[in-house]
């Protein structure tokens, strides 16, 4: 007597998983797990390193510079030699102004010493230096020097029987200089010649040696 309601509960138990199959067939499946966080995309390239700097101009092996000492409103010839990385330097107004200096050139920088506290800075702006010099007895004051034009331009040097003389020839021909005989005294260098220089006089180079002379 009880035999129809039991077959009656099968069969809905047996539709029950026929549906529930049918439902889990018809799902879409599931999307993957989304990724973690640290491993996101990487992040942008970072930017492209700054160009090199090129390394700043050097002199050349020989070069020689003339120009001007701006001081007290008023200008001095200056005459600057660089020969193998050795700087030489002479400041000349021909009448009471005098500074020998010598020191190094590298990297297009220069730095060169005289007596007196005589000091002399500068480096290269384009082809032309430029820099500052203290000369005794005068306030620090800018020069600007130009390479030299010309086979006789630059600086010249005498040394005899006790008396130094120096030169300085600039490019359009002109020329000033001093001579003193170790006493302080100074005086007018007689103008060197357009032809063969006079005997003990030469250019100053690498070699020459400045500061020698008192």
């Amino acid at each position: 007597m009880f035999r129809a309601p039991i077959l009656t509960l099968a069969a809905v138990v047996v539709l029950g998983l026929v549906l529930i199959g049918v439902d889990m067939a018809v799902q879409p499946p599931a999307a993957p797990p989304t990724p973690a966080a640290s491993a996101a995309a990487p992040p942008p390239a970072a930017a492209a390193a700054t160009a090199a700097v090129p390394p700043p101009a050097d002199f050349p092996a020989q070069v020689r510079y003339v120009g001007d000492v701006t001081a007290q409103g008023t200008t001095i010839p200056i005459a600057v030699t660089v020969d193998g990385g050795r700087a030489k330097a002479y400041v000349c107004d021909g009448r009471h102004v005098e500074a020998w200096l010598q020191g190094t050139a590298a990297a297009g920088a220069l730095d060169a010493s005289g007596r007196r506290g005589n000091h002399l800075t500068g480096h290269l702006d384009g082809d032309r230096l430029t820099g500052t010099v203290h000369v005794a007895g005068l306030p620090d004051a800018p020069f600007t020097a130009s390479p030299a034009t010309g086979t006789r331009t630059g600086i010249y040097r005498q040394s005899v029987s006790g008396r130094t003389s120096g030169w300085i020839v600039r490019g359009d021909g002109g020329q000033v200089g001093l001579s003193h005989d170790g006493t302080g005294a100074l005086a007018p260098a007689p103008p060197l010649p357009d032809g063969p220089l006079p005997a003990g006089v030469g250019p100053v180079d690498g070699t020459t040696d400045v500061l020698a002379a008192p």
